[in-house]
């Protein structure tokens, strides 16, 4: 078999040797609007403006409505809740502050207290275990509480390595201006302050864990882990298809007390044995809902266990709360693919549980939009939804249930970079939406077991819907040594819907990890199957092949996926300024250095597009290397020696125009100089464009002019 049509290759930075560069103005049309459905789901897409200039962007719309509610995958979900000591405290801060400690007591902030706060507390934070601060509030009458002060009945004070912490209750709290005083054993220790009210934090992340119950679907399990320095799995993992069941896990979180230090590892651990126990179902996605408001010092190592829950397809979504420890949470989201939400105050908790809900459905959905860019179109971000994975030129978006009546829309910019007619802005038949029915098998997509070769490309992949211990994928790049790996543990987002099919996931590339991949197959037996792959990695790397097999070797097994397609019309007429004659005139005869030379520039500019654009026109002298180089940025301009003078002109719409550039240039160095003429457009801030798509030109001018030293 072989490949017909394909493309392959990392994306280097070009190198380019024209000599004379003319920018473009562009217009581009676009049609508004159009359709696609099966007869349950519509795609609709459009693009607006429909007419830009080069550099600048075009706004995609895509829409899809149902006339069905869609499938989703089950989830098992287990709620993971710091118990430590801290717990207790008061949620919601009023007031913070940082700085470095001293020996001497200082006064080192100061808060207001209003009438209606009757119960506060002032918190102090060094994080360190080897080390002491010590911390003292003055009232607005001048009493004194915390260190080595008198505390009467009121007012509580804890003094530990690393914290100390004031709570003052009703009855001891003043309207008024509050003094804070502090000191270390250690100079430059740096501090936190926060000054904090309630409700206290345990409470609060317990009516956001129940608000979070009550936002999961009757499909789902959810179990509790609570962990201090120790974890419990306080509640197994539990089907919420009855009021009852989720009454009981909502008892479960509503029992849970604060005690001793604070594990995270611990917690991590003890939820991830309850989701890889017989209670979990192999069909369902697996999540970790994680709360912790401190440092982690008890227990395993929390980025250790982590990755074994990553290693288990378990996800992790963290939650930040009061003094957390930001990095630790973050990391723990990223290597499991969860996000991590930091929620400032108690009060901020519900909305970051409500997100994180939000999250998970999208997570859980069979109904995926693809949009695949073609490479000369670039994604300029701007999303109304941002996409869920961005693989090379393949924007996806998890949807979640579509119902009907409500319909599901992202509008993104996006920016050409090339010239001509019908340009696509859309890849067809990739771009698509995917979505699940209840009929149906699982559906697969496979090779048969066989590896295919062209030239230097081999491949081979066996695929389900689904996990699947089977599951398989290689493919390799022989001519510049290229092994891609993946496997069952690593292949997400299968959908196969008749001839096509599109899956994507986590690869190893030469043995090393942090790649992914996503692929594209259509299965058009004897005419010719399509293949295209992209794979994205550290350091900015991307690789793309694809083309049309000879003969029916793909074979797609349509499962209970289906899929609509966007519509693939979606294309642009791109115009643009062109130079129709370039001409640099020097004067022929030698000449010595000091002495003065006359040059003289021309270019003829013809604008067809249908707005005035400004150019400039500049003369260079030595450019380098007998050539310049591109960087690989649309923004960057080439490196073309030294500007001499420069001419600002506008070119109306429908104008071609004769613009002349002179200057005088004195010389002062001998031997070979060249000179040459290029031209630019012009931004609407007035910064000028360069882009690749604007050569070749018909007409390379640049002239060399020797020079003689003084005799």
């Amino acid at each position: 078999m072989t490949l017909r049509g394909g493309k392959r290759g990392k994306k280097f930075p070009a190198v380019l040797t024209l000599l004379v560069i003319v920018s473009i103005s562009l217009a581009v049309l676009l049609p508004a609007v159009s359709a696609d459905t099966d007869g349950i789901v519509t795609t609709n897409a459009s693009v607006n403006p429909g007419e830009i200039r080069i550099g600048d962007t075009t706004r995609v719309t895509l829409t899809i409505n149902s006339v069905n509610v869609t499938e989703k995958v089950p989830v098992d979900v287990m709620h993971v809740i710091d118990r430590s000591g801290s717990m207790g405290w008061y949620g919601d801060v009023i007031h913070n502050n940082s700085g470095l400690l001293t020996f001497e007591w200082t006064e080192i902030d100061n808060f207001i207290i209003n009438s209606s706060i009757t119960t506060f507390d002032v918190l102090l934070e060094t994080n360190s275990d080897d080390t002491k601060q010590y911390l003292q509030i003055k009232s607005p009458s001048g009493v004194w509480y915390g260190y080595n002060c008198y505390n009467p009945d009121g007012i509580s004070y804890r003094h530990y390595a690393g914290r100390d912490h004031i709570c003052l209750y009703s009855g001891r709290v003043e309207s008024g201006t509050w003094e804070v005083y502090a000191r270390g054993d250690v100079v430059g220790r740096p501090y936190v302050l926060a000054v904090q009210v309630p409700p206290i934090r345990l409470d609060a992340a317990k009516d956001a864990a129940k608000t979070f119950v009550g936002l999961t679907s009757d499909q789902d399990q959810m179990g509790v882990v609570s962990f201090s320095t120790y974890a419990t799995l306080n509640k197994q993992l539990t089907l919420l298809d009855i009021q009852e069941n989720r009454t009981s896990v909502n008892s479960t979180i509503d029992d849970l007390s604060v005690s001793s230090s604070t594990g995270v590892g611990e917690g991590i651990n003890k939820a991830k044995a309850e989701l890889t126990s017989t209670r979990s179902r192999d069909d369902a996605l697996k999540v970790m809902v994680l709360l912790s408001d401190g440092v982690s010092n008890s227990g395993s190592d929390p980025r250790t266990r982590a990755q074994e829950a990553a290693d288990e397809n378990i996800k992790i979504f963290t939650v930040g709360f009061g003094e957390a420890d930001h990095e630790l949470l973050n990391d723990i989201a990223d290597i499991t693919g969860g996000n991590y939400y930091y929620a400032p105050s108690g009060s901020d908790l519900q909305e970051v549980y409500k997100t994180i809900s939000e999250d998970i459905a999208a997570m859980a959905s069979r109904t995926h939009a693809y949009y695949v860019l073609p490479d000369d179109v670039e994604y300029m971000g701007n999303a109304t939804r941002e996409p869920s994975k961005i693989i090379g030129n393949t924007l996806r978006w998890d949807i979640g249930d579509l119902a009907p009546g409500t319909p599901w829309d992202v509008s993104f910019d996006v920016r050409p970079t090339t010239m001509g007619t019908d340009i696509p802005v859309i890849m067809a038949p990739y771009s698509r939406v995917t979505y699940e029915t209840t009929e149906g098998e699982e559906g697969h997509v496979t090779t048969g077991g066989n590896i295919y070769s062209y030239e230097d490309l081999t491949f081979g992949f066996v695929v389900h819907e689904g996990a699947n211990p089977g599951d398989n994928f290689e493919f390799h790049d022989h001519a510049i040594g290229m092994n891609v790996h993946s496997n069952s543990t690593s292949i997400h987002t299968v959908t196969v819907s008749g001839s096509t099919a599109t899956f994507s996931g986590n690869a190893t590339v030469n043995g090393v990890s942090g790649y992914e991949f996503i692929v594209h197959v259509e299965d058009n037996a004897e005419s010719g199957d399509i293949f295209m792959i992209t794979i994205t990695g550290p350091d900015g790397f991307k690789y793309t092949a694809g083309g049309v097999l000879d003969g029916g070797s793909i074979q797609t097994h349509k499962g209970s996926s289906e899929s609509v397609p966007f519509p693939a019309a979606l294309s642009v007429d791109v115009n643009g300024c062109r130079s129709e004659g370039l001409d640099v005139f020097v004067p022929p005869e030698w000449k010595v250095i000091g002495e003065t030379v006359g040059i003289t520039g021309y270019a003829v500019v013809d604008n067809p597009g249908s707005k005035a654009a400004n150019v400039s026109v500049k003369l260079c002298v030595d450019y380098p290397a007998m050539g310049y180089t591109m960087g690989p940025a649309i923004d960057e301009a080439p490196t073309i020696g030294h500007t001499m003078h420069k001419s600002i002109s506008t070119v109306n719409a429908g104008e071609t125009k004769n613009i002349t550039v002179s200057t005088t240039w004195i010389p002062m160095s001998s031997g070979k100089h060249s000179i040459s003429i290029y031209v630019y457009e012009h931004r609407d801030d007035g910064t000028e464009l360069w882009t690749e798509s604007q050569g070749p030109n018909s007409k390379t001018v640049n002239k060399t002019i020797y020079i003689r030293r003084v005799s």
